[in-house]
């Protein structure tokens, strides 16, 4: 992308955002335009570069991509053996599954029916969308228990409609 805005979890927790794009658009900026009174907190920034220094020595993002190829696989064959699900999308960690429009409130379901197994999940927009967004993280085994208990879920509210 020509710009980038990151912001939540750069700091892990601590207030902070950055814009980081090509120099030859931040070229095109006046000076100081892009400061503030809250500008370059010193603890913020050092949050920041703890934080980078955990995801590099943990290989936090290999996990993701791991973790996100695990779950995207394992999802996409759900969606071949289960009528309900419309689309499954995102990147890495976070990901959404939309199910098809005439099953009105089977998000709904999908998410009690994942809070009974002590699984949290959000619906998301109005849409019959649920999102996954687990820590980065997770592990192998993690993933697999949470793919389980969203495919019973998914297999059970579809059920509901007759359609599993």
């Amino acid at each position: 992308p020509d710009i980038l805005i990151a912001a939540k979890g750069i700091a892990s927790g601590f207030p902070l955002s950055a814009v980081i794009s090509r120099s030859d658009i931040t070229a095109k900026q006046a000076k100081g335009c892009a400061g503030g009174t809250y500008s370059g907190n010193a603890v913020s920034c050092a949050a920041a570069i703890a934080t980078l220094d955990v995801f590099e020595q943990e290989g936090v993002l290999e996990n993701v991509n791991a973790r996100s190829a695990q779950a995207f696989e394992a999802l996409r064959a759900l969606k071949q053996e289960c009528a309900p699900i419309g689309e499954v999308r995102g990147l890495g960690l976070m990901i959404g599954i939309e199910f098809e429009g005439a099953y009105p409130g089977i998000a709904a379901k999908v998410t009690k029916k994942c809070m009974e197994r002590n699984m949290l999940l959000l619906t998301a927009s109005v849409y019959e969308t649920i999102r996954l967004i687990p820590t980065l993280t997770l592990t192998e085994a993690e993933m697999s228990e949470a793919l389980s208990i969203l495919r019973e879920s998914i297999v059970e509210a579809a059920r509901e409609y007759k359609l599993q």
